[in-house]
């Protein structure tokens, strides 16, 4: 797998995305301007290229105080969103207050002077049917929301004042580094964070790198007031409107969005702060090659090699490290990957840029361990050191270059509609890489083919410019890091394995990869003549299997989406077979993996899961060669062929990776503990790890016999006709066409009495208390659901304030849906460092018997209503969300697929009093039908009862 340039949050040393790369489109399309531009602005306004399928309008403006903007209007958008993102992130912190970037983008939420009130900004987005969200990267942070179109204004009016005039309320800086210091608990045992802390001790200690980046109690001590002095000095040092960017969409005209913006923004201080650059090399001179072996907590087996290059800013036309990363990070016949795993060392390997900024980069070739890789260390490594010659000598083709240029174009010409609120985010953190008629293509582009550049690169991806990481159990350490508190061992690699390194000897196994088979031929739209259709058809008159089709008509791309259900009447009906059931999709899996990577590549993605009746195939992408992939997936589901020690490396990696959800953060387990004890067929990791010990090879082949006549239920959809669909029928009925059943299994979930609440105490092994209180629906009626579903939109942000900035409870703080099929579900979930479990649990109860006794605003009532209304009726952004929801629907047994429509036409029905009885009726303290999952000693009169009897069952 390769990966590209993209920072995320505290992720500096992996690779961290997967962008596709390169490459504008045949036709590409400019965004055209409307009403001539004030005198202030026109000069700065300029043309974006857009893709061919984009039907939204752009302009780029230049604000007097030098803030670069991005406008978006989308007639059509049933939410506007904001962004902007500041030139500032953690390589900035002060050497004596880190984290001091990331505590100022928690403080920014807690007032203004226009808007004093800390939870008022929250309020209003989520009443408006909004969400909001901020980061902090290396290099960025990055603010974002998004609210009901007709709310733009006074929205975007209360954020533009955090760049404006914030408050840094005293009282505020003293609780807020509270949840900072959270955050950083929260993350002790987050497997990469700990990878990161070790990677501190070996950088430079003159790069800001090597700086603690998240910020604790200990970094941001002291007088309260100290602490403000100094947010404000760095606030009025780094918040500047030169090096901010800002995009918004919304539904009004370019010409109207330029007004507003001109309006919230022009007063934001510009301080014309240069752009910042890191001067100190990653690594000290000459202490390269190095070899760090660490200590994981997760059972991980991980081989690292990690290269410091030079910025590659610079070279966004030409991508070289694009072409390295697609080259290296292969998986067809062939790759590196595949030689490693015909040998039983690895079982994944990916390879990409993991870190970039202004001064430097670094690119990383990770290799995912078997136990006998580990043994093998020093042949592993020569292997990919093998490959980077061989590219080196023979790999640098124009051919190559041009195959990938066609599929990024291909993807660029073809792109879909995301959410806004992720669109904007993104974009603000690409205007800062790209000139401003290359915003929107730009991450897809490699406009040129520079030979000598990706030899350069190549040049410095070699043994005496490496840092070897092994992350091992077994792991020799003789050190500890200082926030993380890793065991590791800094070594040398020594003259003669770098000697063996410099040239590599390897079988001719490796070689360059081949022509990619999968490419779409035929991008035509071909449902544009078939009827139009208001949800999906059934092609299943007299037979055993459920096929739906759906021809799509509103997004005009050649994509389609299949899912196929396989169901079983005994599927998963232990620990064991649940288990059995894993391993068989995992090898079908790894058998597949190299003939699906070109598919991968391609624009062709595929996922297969199991579930609680079976399993579940899905394919999205361009629909012209689906039909072929799904061939290739039916075939190696009927038989499916690995050698006895890839099984047993699939085998040890599931087993792995069930086991090491031990390790998970406190929240994330109550939650799957929860969906273990609500829904029969669900069971908890530690289980399925257990079963599968015993499990062989013999058990999949026997099992893939016992299912080889599924019953199907199949949805095809996008860009196919009603031909395509009966052909896709066809083809699946050669892989089943007798099922074994055509009866749906039932499905059972835990029906909790009321006035009877289930407790239950976690071992968790992590010093944070952690609770989880889950309040469940009388019924499945969409009346109850809807009531639910409001419950949760007006809950939620006031939930959050109260626990977490008015009392500080911990950084996890939510309030979550959790339904059963269609019966509905309602959980409040708070982590802390901090609180004991019973003031968790008090707090949390607290808050429900508050909301019992709430006040009689309709107004309020009225508006969070409406924004739930908004948000059911918002359309889907793509067919593949379209897709998801007809799919939804055929899960919840519901073929009118009209979940949406009951539940639209019953939260109209529901007003402040009826709504107010349903709080009382579900929680109530003595009507509540609860569940609580938490850890840590025991809560004060809870009653530890055997499982209940009474289950609620689906259909």
């Amino acid at each position: 797998m390769r990966s590209d340039l993209h920072l995320l949050p505290y992720i500096l040393i992996i690779v961290i995305s997967a962008l596709l790369g390169a490459c504008s489109a045949s036709a590409p399309q400019v965004s055209e301007g409307e009403k001539p531009l004030t005198a202030d602005t026109a000069v700065n306004a300029m043309q974006v290229i857009k893709s061919a399928s984009d039907d939204r309008a752009y302009r780029y403006i230049v604000l007097p105080n030098k803030m670069r903007v991005l406008l978006i209007s989308d007639s059509a958008t049933e939410k506007s969103a904001v962004a902007l993102n500041v030139l500032v992130g953690s390589a900035d912190n002060p050497s004596d207050r880190l984290g001091l970037a990331h505590f100022l983008e928690h403080m920014l939420f807690l007032g203004t002077e226009k808007y004093p009130q800390p939870g008022e900004y929250q309020d209003y987005i989520t009443a408006h049917g909004g969400s909001m969200n901020a980061y902090t990267s290396f290099e960025h942070t990055n603010y974002f929301f998004s609210v009901t179109p007709e709310y733009l204004d006074p929205a975007i009016d209360r954020f533009a004042q955090f760049f404006i005039a914030p408050l840094f309320n005293r009282e505020y800086v003293d609780r807020e580094r509270n949840a900072v210091d959270a955050e950083y608990h929260l993350g002790l045992k987050h497997p990469q964070r700990r990878v990161n802390d070790v990677f501190r001790h070996i950088a430079n200690p003159d790069h800001p790198i090597s700086q603690f980046h998240v910020g604790s109690l200990t970094t941001l001590d002291g007088d309260a007031e100290e602490l403000r002095n100094d947010l404000l000095a760095f606030y009025r040092q780094h918040y500047s409107a030169n090096q901010m960017t800002l995009v918004v969409l919304g539904r009004e005209s370019l010409s109207a969005l330029t007004a507003l913006v001109e309006e919230k923004f022009s007063t934001v201080k510009n301080y014309d702060k240069a752009e910042p650059h890191i001067a100190p090399t990653l690594f000290t001179p000459n202490s390269l090659p190095l070899r760090i072996t660490m200590h994981p907590l997760q059972d991980r087996r991980e081989l690292r090699l990690v290269f410091p290059l030079p910025d590659i800013l610079a070279y966004t036309k030409s991508k070289p490290l694009s072409y390295i990363g697609e080259v290296m990070g292969h998986e067809g016949q062939g790759s590196v990957l595949s030689y490693l795993k015909e040998r039983n060392w690895a079982t994944g390997l990916s390879a990409g840029v993991g870190l970039n900024y202004r001064g430097g980069s670094v690119f990383n070739i990770s290799v995912e361990m078997t136990d006998e890789g580990m043994a093998h260390q020093t042949e592993v490594s020569e292997s990919i050191f093998y490959a980077l010659n061989m590219l080196r000598e023979r790999g640098i083709v124009r051919w190559f270059f041009d195959e990938q240029q066609a599929l990024h174009r291909m993807q660029f010409r073809f792109l879909e509609k995301t959410s806004p609120l992720q669109y904007v985010y993104s974009l603000a953190e690409q205007m800062f890489y790209y000139p401003p008629a290359e915003i929107l293509r730009g991450a897809y582009i490699a406009q040129q083919y520079r030979a000598d550049l990706i030899t350069d690169f190549v040049n410095r991806l070699t043994p005496d410019n490496a840092l070897i990481l092994v992350v091992n159990k077994d792991a020799l350490t003789d050190s500890t890091s200082t926030w993380y508190h890793v065991p590791y061992m800094v070594q040398d690699v020594g003259d003669e394995l770098l000697a063996r390194w410099m040239r590599p000897q390897v079988d001719a196994a490796i070689r360059l990869p081949s022509p990619n088979p999968f490419i779409a031929r035929n991008l035509a739209v071909k449902t544009q003549n078939e009827e139009a259709q208001s949800t999906p058809d059934s092609l299943s008159v007299g037979d055993e299997h459920r096929y739906w089709h759906y021809s799509d008509h509103q997004y005009d791309q050649p994509k389609g989406v299949l899912y196929v259900y396989a169901r079983f009447l005994d599927a998963a009906q232990s620990p064991k077979q649940y288990a059995l059931a894993s391993l068989y999709i995992a090898a079908v899996d790894e058998q597949l993996n190299e003939f699906k990577y070109p598919a991968l590549l391609a624009g062709l993605h595929y996922d297969m899961r199991v579930a609680s009746e079976g399993y579940v195939v899905r394919i999205t992408g361009f629909s012209d060669r689906q039909p072929l992939l799904l061939y290739g997936i039916t075939q190696t589901l009927a038989n499916p062929q690995l050698t006895h020690d890839r099984f047993e490396a699939v085998k040890k990696k599931m087993i792995r990776d069930w086991r090491n959800t031990a390790q998970s953060p406190p929240y994330q387990q109550v939650i799957d503990r929860a969906r273990s004890i609500l829904t029969e067929r669900t069971w908890r990791y530690q289980q399925l790890a257990d079963a599968a010990e015993e499990l062989q090879w013999e058990d999949v082949r026997q099992l893939s016999v016992h299912w080889s006549q599924p019953m199907l239920e199949v949805l095809i959809s996008g860009n196919y006709t009603r031909t395509d669909a009966r052909r896709i029928k066809r083809l699946l009925s050669k892989w089943s066409d007798k099922p074994a059943t055509t009866a749906l299994p039932q499905l059972r979930f835990t029906r909790l009495i009321q006035q009877e609440p289930l407790w239950r105490r976690m071992d968790i092994d992590h010093d944070d208390s952690v609770l989880l209180l889950y309040v469940q629906g009388k019924d499945d009626r969409p009346a109850t659901r809807a009531a639910m579903a409001l419950t949760h939109q007006i809950v939620k942000s006031a939930f959050f304030n109260e626990l977490r900035t008015e009392r500080q409870l911990g950084y996890v703080v939510a309030a979550v849906p959790l339904p059963l099929a269609a019966l509905p579900g309602l959980a409040f979930l708070v982590e802390s460092a901090q609180f004991s479990t019973q003031r968790l649990w008090d707090e949390t109860d607290q808050f429900l018997r508050r909301l019992v006794d709430g006040d009689d605003d309709s107004e309020k009532f009225e508006q969070h209503k409406k924004s739930l209304l908004d948000i059911l009726n918002e359309p889907a952004q793509n067919i593949g969300a379209l897709s998801s929801r007809y799919w939804d629907n055929l899960l919840l047994r519901n073929t009118q697929f009209d979940n949406r429509d009951q539940l639209i036409a019953a939260l109209a029905e529901i007003d402040l009093p009826k709504w107010k009885e349903f709080v009382i009726e579900h929680f109530a303290v003595h009507n509540r039908r609860q569940l609580i999952l938490y850890s840590g000693e025991k809560i004060k009169d809870s009653t530890h009862t055997t499982a209940p009897t009474q289950y609620y069952t689906f259909p």
